[in-house]
C-alpha cells in the first residue's frame, strides 16, 4: 500500500513535466509539418522553374543555331560583296577606254590638277565619276563651270579617238561658240593652252563675244 502511494505521488509530481514535454512535441510536430508543406511547395516551384528554364534553354539554343546560320550566310555575302567592290573599283580606275584616259589627262590640266581622273561608273547607272585624289564626285556634285569643263575635255578626247580610229588619217574641223563664259580666268587660260596644243594639224573656228578671249 505504501509502495502504491509512492508511485501515485511520483506520477502526480511528474505530470506537469510530461504535459509540457507533450506540448513541445506538438509544437515541433506542427513546425515539422509546416516545413514539409513549405518544402513541397518549393519543390513544385522548382519543378515549374526547371520546366521554364528547359523551355528557355531550348529556345535559346534554337535561336543561337538560327543566328549562326544567318551569320554564316552574311559572311559569305559580305566576302562576295567585298570581292565585287574591289573588282569594280579596279575596273573603273584601271580598265577605262582611251577616251576616258585622255579626258582624265585634259581634265587634270584644265582644273590645275584639282581633279586627276575621270571614269565611268558601272554601279551607278554609268554616271561619270571624277576623282580629286581623296574622294569621288558624281557630275551633279560639280559646279556648272566645272561640268562645262568636263564636257569640253570629253569632246576633245572623243575627237582624238574618232580621228585615231578613222579609216583614213583625217583631222576633223572644230567649231566652238562662246564655250568659256562660265570659266574663271585661270581655267580659261588653261583651256586656251589646251586648245593651242589641240589646234596643231586641225582647223578650229572659235566664236566669242568678249575681247579678252580674242587677245588670249
Amino acid at each position: 500500500m505504501l509502495r502504491l502511494t509512492h508511485i501515485i505521488a511520483v506520477m502526480q509530481n511528474s505530470t506537469p513535466d510530461l504535459i509540457e514535454n507533450l506540448d513541445n512535441l506538438k509544437n515541433e510536430l506542427a513546425e515539422t509539418e509546416r516545413l514539409c508543406t513549405e518544402i513541397s511547395i518549393r519543390k513544385q516551384q522548382l519543378a515549374a522553374q526547371n520546366t521554364l528554364y528547359s523551355k528557355l534553354e531550348s529556345k535559346y539554343l534554337s535561336g543561337k543555331n538560327t543566328f549562326n546560320e544567318y551569320l554564316a550566310q552574311y559572311l559569305k555575302w559580305k566576302t562576295a560583296l567585298n570581292i565585287w567592290e574591289k573588282t569594280v573599283n579596279i575596273f573603273e580606275k584601271e580598265r577605262q577606254g582611251d577616251v576616258m584616259q585622255r579626258a582624265s589627262v585634259l581634265f587634270s590640266r584644265i582644273t590645275g590638277g584639282k581633279y586627276i581622273s575621270i571614269r565611268k561608273s558601272i554601279t551607278e547607272g554609268s554616271n561619270l565619276i571624277v576623282y580629286d585624289g581623296k574622294t569621288d564626285k558624281t557630275v551633279d556634285k560639280l559646279s556648272s563651270g566645272t561640268r562645262e569643263q568636263l564636257l569640253f575635255v570629253l569632246r576633245l578626247a572623243l575627237i582624238e579617238y574618232i580621228e585615231k580610229n578613222a579609216p583614213q588619217n583625217i583631222a576633223m574641223p572644230i567649231l566652238m561658240d562662246d564655250i568659256f563664259v562660265n570659266y574663271d580666268s585661270e581655267r580659261e587660260q588653261n583651256a586656251w593652252n589646251i586648245l593651242k596644243d589641240f589646234s596643231l594639224g586641225r582647223q578650229i573656228i572659235f566664236c566669242q563675244a568678249g575681247t579678252e578671249t580674242a587677245d588670249a
